[in-house]
């Protein structure tokens, strides 16, 4: 079975009418960026990094989350 031409050029038409204002739409809203980079409410600034890093860089996330057994 052959697809002509036309059948093939009315289908991509309708994918593109079709697709047309969800891209519109898309376009004007511009870029959405989420939060990223280093969480410093982690950080436990009691403690001195060099003393132990690890208890400086998660200190405040230790304290307050509660880990199952």
């Amino acid at each position: 079975m052959r697809t002509s031409t036309f059948a093939r050029l009315a289908a991509a038409a309708a994918i593109v009418a079709l697709a047309a204002p969800t891209l519109a739409k898309d376009a004007k809203s511009g870029p959405r960026y989420d939060t990223f980079g280093v969480d410093l409410t982690t950080q436990n600034k009691a403690i001195k990094p060099g003393d132990d890093f690890w208890t400086f860089a998660n200190g405040a996330w230790d304290k307050r989350t509660q880990i199952a057994a």
